[in-house]
């Protein structure tokens, strides 16, 4: 039979269907059909064929791998005009990927388009394979179809039709629901127009809200449109969200994810196959998320007319809105700017550092500072500090700090940053401002990173001009410069670009010392049970003492050597101290034998003078490597893990008179 017959009868036949069931099947039906017939006359003809061509594809051209999503070459650009031969599958109808305008590259609008063709020719190219709807990708079986129409001479139809733009794949896609459904989609209030997304920065640009009714209704594709191309230029990210839920996300879009309908029109597909329950109120929201690095400019987003297709469960196409909604405007603004936190490490205490007494000792550790670079990440260039210095007695050392350590080093973990010269030219124990200058330390966002001081300190010979047994000092910040991750200087400045402080634990300098350990502190109470006699609690404190490099001499006498006093001085009637040690005893004095590690047990028993909790707290450890008398006195003032952690827990006593 002639071939224009056939297709004169086919045509014929599938008109007068559309006329006889026109209320229940709508026109992109009909046009499948009509496409799939074109394309079992084409197959019935191929044996006869002299070969069809395509303008740009050479004669005879076959393909012969698969390609989807990512793939380039010539055999993309060939497809791509393959696909605009027939304005029902054109990759683009104006700017890249349009005809005349291909391109190696296979992005969305090449997928978009291949799922056109294959859900136009779904008998020959899906259900061989058990598919029902396009995939998008360019498999087997289309590209067997294809290969078999590039060598089949095209039939000359006797009629045409235009491209449904609104149609994108097959309407056989069902949902659990069998009944028809419809969905409407209106402009959210949240966000409000003239949102501004900062540089790092994901926010919510316009939302949707989209109501369905009579029955399910499945989302198929969601399409937005941007004013402008340039809208990848600045951002990172694009994402689809049905609330808190992400859909699907562009993550680092590119030009190629938009296809050009005007100058003025960008469309963003998003492809999803997504259920929306029965009378059902959904709440959709275009997020953008900038780049670290943008300038400040302003575009809009639109929902065009026809921009949400969904299937309802009577397999139908269901399209909304039925006009453009108004446009949101939003704003890609001046880039973020960091602020650097500064804080103390947590855990730090006063510590003792032996430091030697025939040489320099290196890389003492002085302190650590804590820094947090937040809302974007940041480089450190510059931190300064100031050190203070003191003698064993806790005064200011008016010798200068720069006796005690001459030269200040910035570690992060074992790499040395940096290092600078300590001075004091005022002799008040106060240094002159000790800056690390030509850093390049990475701070990333919200993460902390710790920097670690050091000192080095001359030999220990007890002089106005060298460092004395029991010399101490402690670091405090003082300012800082860095540079954010939006080339944004950071200093102090500007307000609000730096925050927080650092104030360093006090460290012991000593050749010779004692090295204490708490070991228990407990309390107990005793109840009389007589009328006019009160509650008292015994309180005991036990430590170890280690002796490092001399022996340690320590007096016998409570409250002497070692004391513990109350907790509660305000309401403390009496109390009465002792002091037990595990060390030698020689004359009136312990002695914890240079290497030896000796106990140590002080208690307070304390009778209140009113109704109130009652505790023990250690007080003071004197000490000296010789029976001439106590010179060190290691007390709360200069040891915070004596306020921290040596003492007893608290119990209530009932005073009775």
């Amino acid at each position: 039979m002639n071939a224009k017959k056939v297709l004169a009868i086919a045509a014929a036949g599938v008109l007068f269907s559309a006329a006889a069931f026109a209320q229940t099947t709508d026109i992109n039906a009909l046009l499948a059909q009509i496409a799939q017939l074109q394309a079992q006359i084409a197959a019935l003809q191929g044996s006869s064929s002299t070969g069809t061509s395509v303008t740009g594809i050479p004669a005879g051209y076959q393909f012969t791998a698969p390609m989807k999503i990512g793939s380039t070459g010539e055999a993309v650009k060939y497809l791509q005009m393959f696909l605009n031969s027939n304005v029902a599958t054109q990759v683009a109808a104006t700017g890249v990927g349009s005809k005349g305008n291909e391109t190696m590259y296979y992005g969305p609008a090449t997928a978009a388009a291949v799922t056109k063709y294959q859900n136009l020719n779904a008998a020959a190219i899906l259900a061989p394979v058990g598919l029902t709807a396009g995939t998008g990708n360019f498999g087997a079986s289309t590209m067997a179809h294809v290969n078999a129409a590039l060598k089949t001479t095209p039939v000359e139809d006797d009629f045409s039709f235009e491209d449904d733009t609104t149609t994108d794949d097959t309407t056989t896609d069902t949902t659990s629901d069998t009944t028809e459904g419809t969905i409407t989609a209106t402009l959210w209030s949240s966000p409000a127009n003239n949102t501004t997304v900062k540089g790092g920065e994901e926010k919510s640009v316009v939302g949707y809200k989209v109501k369905t009714q009579g029955g399910e209704v499945t989302l198929k594709r969601f399409d937005v449109e941007f004013s402008t191309r340039t809208v990848t230029k600045y951002a990172q990210d694009i994402a689809l969200y049905n609330g808190s839920e992400e859909l699907y996300r562009f993550e680092g879009i590119s030009s190629s994810d938009l296809e050009e309908l005007s100058t003025t029109q960008y469309r963003l597909r998003f492809p999803i196959n997504y259920k929306l329950a029965k009378d059902s109120t959904n709440y959709f929201y275009v997020k953008v998320k900038a780049k670290q690095i943008v300038s400040a400019t302003s575009l809009t987003i639109t929902l065009n007319a026809n921009g949400i297709r969904g299937v309802d469960g009577a397999g139908l196409n269901q399209y909304t809105p039925s006009t453009a909604l108004a446009a949101r405007t939003f704003s890609f603004a001046t880039e973020q700017t960091a602020v650097i936190e500064v804080s103390n490490y947590p855990g730090a205490q006063d510590k003792v550092v032996q430091v030697s007494e025939s040489g320099i000792t290196y890389d003492a550790e002085t302190g650590k500072i804590n820094l947090k670079s937040k809302t974007v990440g940041s480089t450190l260039k510059s931190l300064s500090v100031y050190i203070y210095g003191k003698i064993a007695a806790g005064t200011a050392n008016t010798n200068g700090v720069d006796t005690t350590a001459n030269v200040a080093k910035l570690y992060d973990g074992e790499t040395l940053l940096g290092s600078a010269t300590i001075t004091d030219a005022d002799r008040d124990g106060t240094s002159d401002l000790v800056t690390f200058t030509d850093l390049s330390v990475k701070l990333e966002k919200d993460t902390i990173k710790t920097l670690t001081i050091k000192v080095d300190v001359p030999q220990v010979e007890n002089t106005t001009a060298t460092p004395n047994q029991g010399d101490y000092i402690y670091v405090t910040y003082s300012d800082l410069t860095g540079e954010d991750d939006n080339l944004n200087t950071v200093a102090s400045t500007t307000a609000g670009m730096i925050s927080g402080s650092m104030t360093g634990k006090n460290v012991h300098f000593y050749s010779y010392y004692p090295e204490l350990t708490l070991v228990s502190a407990t309390a107990s109470k005793t109840t009389s049970g007589l009328a006019t006699t009160s509650d008292v609690v015994e309180g005991k404190i036990t430590f170890n003492v280690k002796a490092v490099g001399a022996d340690i001499y320590v007096t016998t006498t409570a409250g002497v050597g070692v004391n513990a006093t109350s907790s509660n001085s305000t309401e403390k009637g009496t109390d009465s101290k002792s002091l037990q040690s595990s060390a030698t005893t020689v004359g009136s004095n312990y002695i914890v034998y240079s290497g030896e590690t000796k106990s140590f047990t002080i208690s307070d028993t304390v009778t209140p003078a009113a109704d109130g909790y009652f505790g023990v707290n250690f007080d003071f450890f004197k000490w000296n490597t010789s029976s001439a008398g106590a010179t060190f006195d290691w007390s709360t003032a200069t040891f915070s893990t004596f306020v921290d952690e040596w003492k007893t827990p608290t119990v209530y006593l009932d005073y009775r008179a």
